[in-house]
């Protein structure tokens, strides 16, 4: 089971930032502001992660894995933290704008 793991997240990298491309092809005028920053570099975050864990797949051994795995972690983290920031932002902005 070993051996699928580097490929699987191989892939799964390519169709990150192919998801990517294309919803910045179709809402990147939408996203702007501070809010649309954060919520464009969740997306991008995403396959980053991908990559940290497929690099991970190539280790022999859990020690020496590990600490690619704390940092995909991490990254992982980043884009919860950056999505839930791009979230409240522009229902701040949105909110401004229907008060003024």
């Amino acid at each position: 089971m070993k051996d699928y793991l580097e490929p699987v997240f191989n892939l799964l990298t390519g169709a990150g930032f192919m998801v990517f491309l294309v919803a910045m092809l179709q809402v990147r005028r939408h996203l702007a502001g501070l809010s649309g920053a954060c919520l464009k570099l969740a997306l991008l975050t995403v396959p980053v992660g991908f990559f940290l864990m497929s690099w991970a797949g190539k280790e022999n051994t859990l020690n020496q894995a590990s600490p690619l795995l704390l940092v995909a972690g991490g990254v992982f983290f980043l884009t919860l933290a950056l999505l839930a920031a791009g979230l409240v932002l522009q229902v701040r902005e949105r909110t401004g704008r229907d008060q003024a």
